[in-house]
């Protein structure tokens, strides 16, 4: 159950990559799996002082003498007898406490830990149980042990207190032990072979044993407060057809398979599911999106998303945005054996998207029925298996129809009993569908006063399989209703009617998921108008912005510029000094005899000369330098210039795309009204919000929900057309499970 089969290759290949794998992730998981199965083994199992169920006609409470023993009081309890339809039995429960005195102790025992359990219960526990008849002789192999009180056995014996006690071998010998002293206890009656009935002196006597064998003077101060409402009884009036079905959950359905995967991950992480390694795996921040964060809620609810079918339901009301976001992220996420967790108090809507769920399920797979020419091509060769002399003929499913199960359970057996009564009774459906699918049989099936469907029942328990398979399989003609074997036959005897109904909803399937594409497209596309109008708005608000700082980077470079004028003043006015100095000293030229003699006068005039030259020079060079850095500023204006008259263009051009888009929107506005997600929609507090149906079109809501009726029509037909398939495989599936025949393991599992 908690690992997936696989080939080979595949192991070995998936062997060969976990080695490669940070090995924290192994230790992780198996740190999270030791804590679960400590949860699950010091988890008291709760005793009801208030039990009620269909079968019980009286309650004892607080027994602490003979005379509060209904079968000892028998001229109490009158109406506490066996009949030939009836058989009675009580409950024996012994040290019956609070639940909140043994966790503060067992907190007590660990005061070192830093996280303590703070959580008040007013509920009770036991220390054991078991069962006798109305006579009060025990029923054998009754005798039910918490494990909550064979792990305490353990750790008592450790000094201080320790989990390092919880040893298999020593949790075995705790067991045993309470076991003996149930059998072999006081004054040496046998409990299980006594022959007078069960009396308070006794059920002292088996308690009392039993605080000794795990150390309750050890855990409780003063140890006689176990004995407080010593005993309760339950007095159970149980038909006949159901004695020995029930089943007690006295201790965790989930302990041998949290420890079985605890081995695996210890000595063969390997073969670990891809599912239970995702489950078990640290949270990844990074990969968390936070829903109340609206743009991440705009992103899933978008028609890209949305789910094919819906659930017809009583009043055709669409799901509330965060319902539909669900279902759109749990077919999505889902889609490749991944976990999807959906949280809740009770009446947001989970039962309701559920539905929806399950519609989506049953529409994809009738897309792969439709991909068929004939029903029989979806099934193998013929294998015929003979038991008891009976051939039987079984046929494996191919891939095509595998993969779309649907299994509803949970810790809470009404819960799941009412949805799977809700999801078939006519209360579930709008009603304007006239949708029948197998709708008679399933009103005689389910004891439901008014069904659309035999699409779901309630098993789980061996009475009732029996009970929805003898109504389900059997001809009850003369009930006025045909079973499901008959109805296969009249389809046997009637192929080309089959022929017909099957490509009549095959072709009625295929338009009806047409005409959904050709809406959702649409749908899209609207999507698509209201991200290209955010598109062009945001490239309209940053061409604003652009040219906003065009325009500022303009007065900047205007004020550069004026910056630059007085200083090139200043520079030109002593250039044309050097300048005019160095024409001075040119007219002052001694002539070209003291030049060629060399002489004094000639000399200082050189000097002078050449120092106006220099002085000149510098005067230019800083001129052009100047002149360059307001050349650049002045290039630097243009190339501006030239951006904004580009940028206005833009500007001008995305309003008119603006506009235009507004257009569209207004015209999509006037198709969706209110649903339309646009920018105003996203702006609504948060309560109307969440009330809200974004992308909620008519049409296209019937076409889903219209969708999910050709579906169901169309596993009807596929199944008419298949009747010799399904005939030979139900009856084999009848015979295995109802007639409990034994069948070859490689059968079991095509079936």
């Amino acid at each position: 159950m908690l690992s997936a089969p696989c080939s080979q290759e595949d192991y070995v290949a998936t062997k060969h990559s976990f080695n490669h794998l940070n090995m924290s992730l192994q230790q992780h998981a198996i740190n999270v799996l030791r804590y679960w199965a400590l949860v699950e083994e010091f988890t008291p199992p709760v005793v009801d002082k208030e039990y009620k169920s269909k079968n019980t006609r009286s309650i004892q409470s607080e027994v602490f003498e003979d005379k509060d023993i209904p079968w000892l009081e028998k001229h109490r309890f009158e109406t506490h007898q066996n009949t030939h339809k009836h058989k009675w039995e009580y409950t024996v429960f012994l040290g019956v406490n609070r639940i909140k005195v043994l966790l503060k102790t067992i907190e007590a025992m660990f005061s070192d830990e830093k996280d303590g359990y703070n959580e008040s219960s007013n509920q009770h526990t036991y220390l054991l149980a078991f069962k006798v008849d109305v006579n009060g002789k025990p029923l054998g192999n009754s005798l039910e042990i918490p494990d909550y009180i064979v792990a305490l056995g353990c750790i008592t014996q450790c000094d201080p207190p320790s989990l390092a006690c919880l040893d298999p071998d020593k949790k075995a010998h705790i067991e045993q032990a309470i076991r003996d002293s149930v059998s072999d206890s006081c004054d040496g009656c046998a409990l299980k072979k006594r022959i007078q009935p069960i009396d308070f002196s006794l059920l002292h006597c088996l308690l009392t044993n039993v605080l000794k064998i795990i150390g309750w003077e050890k855990i409780v101060k003063p140890p006689d407060t176990a004995l407080q409402n010593a005993i309760v009884a339950h007095g159970k009036e149980i038909p006949f057809a159901e004695q020995g079905q029930e089943k007690s959950f006295f201790n965790s359905r989930f302990l041998n398979d949290i420890n079985g995967a605890l081995k695996k991950w210890q000595n063969d992480p390997a073969g670990i599911s891809q599912a239970l390694r995702q489950y078990l795996a640290p949270a990844s921040p990074e990969q968390r999106e936070d829903l109340t964060d609206r743009n991440v809620l705009r992103r899933y609810i978008s028609p890209q998303f949305m789910a094919p079918a819906r659930w017809p339901c009583a009043g055709d009301y669409p799901l509330a945005i965060n319902q539909q976001v669900a279902v759109n992220l749990a077919l999505q996420e889902t889609s490749s054996s991944s976990i999807f967790s959906v949280n809740g108090p009770p009446g947001t809507g989970k039962t309701t998207l559920l539905n929806d769920i399950i519609s989506n399920i049953i529409v994809k797979r009738a897309q792969a029925l439709s991909t068929l020419a004939n029903p029989t091509d979806a099934f193998g060769d013929p294998i015929e298996v003979v038991i008891d002399r009976i051939t039987y003929t079984v046929r494996k499913p191919k891939p095509i129809l595998q993969g779309y199960e649907i299994v509803i359970t949970s810790s809470n057996n009404n819960a799941v009993e009412n949805i799977s009564k809700e999801i078939p009774s006519s209360k579930a459906i709008d009603a304007q569908w006239e949708l029948d699918y197998f709708a008679d049989l399933a009103q005689h099936i389910l004891d439901i006063p008014d069904c659309w469907g035999l699409c779901a029942a309630v098993l789980g328990r061996q009475d009732h399989i029996n009970k929805f398979f003898g109504k389900f399989w059997k001809s009850i003609k003369d009930d006025q209703a045909p079973g499901f074997n008959d109805w296969l036959l009249e389809r046997m005897n009637n192929k080309p009617q089959a022929q017909a109904d099957w490509q009549r909803a095959k072709k009625e399937f295929q338009s009806t998921y047409r005409t959904y594409t050709i809406l959702l497209q649409q749908l899209t596309e609207v999507a698509q108008d209201l991200e290209q109008l955010n598109t062009i708005t945001q490239q309209l608000q940053a061409t604003e912005q652009q040219q906003q700082a065009l325009a500022q980077q303009k007065l900047e470079y205007d004020a550069a510029l004026a910056a630059l004028e007085k200083p090139r003043a200043l520079l030109e006015e002593k250039y044309n000094d050097c300048t005019e100095r160095l024409n001075h000293c040119q007219q002052g030229n001694p002539g070209w005899w003291s030049c060629l003699s060399q002489s004094k006068e000639y000399k200082q005039w050189a000097f002078q000369q050449t120092k106006a030259l220099g002085a000149q020079n510098v005067a230019r060079q800083e001129l052009e330098k100047w002149d360059q850095q307001a050349q650049e500023v002045q290039n630097k204006r243009y190339a501006l210039t030239r951006e904004q008259e580009t940028l206005a263009k833009e500007h001008t051009r995305l309003q008119t795309a603006l506009a235009n888009q507004h257009k569209y929107i207004e015209h999509h506005k006037a198709a969706l009204g209110p649903h339309l997600p646009d920018d105003t929609f996203w702006q609504q507090p948060e309560e109307r919000l969440q009330q809200s149906t974004p992308w909620h079109s008519e049409a296209l809501h019937k076409v889903r929900g219209t969708l999910f009726v050709k579906a169901m029509n169309l596993h009807r037909a596929f199944i008419g057309q298949a009747a010799i398939q399904f005939s030979d495989h139900l009856s084999s599936l009848n015979a295995l499970i109802v007639n409990k025949k034994k069948w070859p393991n490689n059968e079991v599992a095509v079936l």
